[in-house]
């Protein structure tokens, strides 16, 4: 990367091209060009929230199709022998991830919310954490944690953030 300013919006479909004029033009163009944008993602959203078959956004899917790949790579080792491939009530289950010379550790917790009765139901909250830190800062499964899922048998989006999904996508 340059230290010319102009070199970071090259590769920006935004502020493409718009470099020579004023500054109140910029402005004006870059509000335009976003609200196109928004207008144009917020129709696409709202035309797949009715495919039950999709459940986030494109680009959020293609990245996630991305890391499944890479995640395929990946050697999971259970640290819970006992419960191997079960997640239930209040249970953490550890599992180490490892992909070539690294090693990553991968925990998945369980915690079940509401009392145990037949007439109000309870709730399982299902989180997960792992010491790559690229779940908690980006609100969505990493590789490690995508080889997890798919050894034990839980599905990947267990582990999105609402935020990514198509009804917020949609309500932007």
């Amino acid at each position: 990367m340059g230290t010319d300013m102009s070199d970071a919006y090259k590769h920006d479909h935004v502020l493409k091209g718009i470099l020579c004029l004023p500054l109140s033009a910029i402005v004006k163009v870059t509000f335009n060009r976003m609200v196109e944008y928004f207008k144009n993602t917020s129709a696409a959203a709202n035309k797949a929230i009715n495919n039950p078959a999709i459940k986030f956004p494109q680009r959020v899917q293609d990245d996630m199709d991305l890391k499944m790949q890479k995640a395929r790579m990946h050697q999971v080792i259970c640290m819970n022998p006992k419960n191997k491939n079960v997640i239930l009530g209040d249970d953490v289950a550890k599992y180490v991830v490892q992909s070539g010379h690294k090693r990553v550790a991968v925990r998945l917790y369980s915690k079940s919310t509401g009392a145990m009765k037949k007439s109000r139901g309870c709730t399982v909250k299902k989180r997960a954490a792992c010491s790559c830190n690229k779940l908690r800062l980006l609100h969505r499964p990493c590789s490690h944690v995508m080889a997890v899922c798919c050894q034990i048998g839980v599905s990947n989006s267990t582990y999105m953030s609402r935020y990514y999904s198509l009804s917020y996508l949609g309500n932007t």
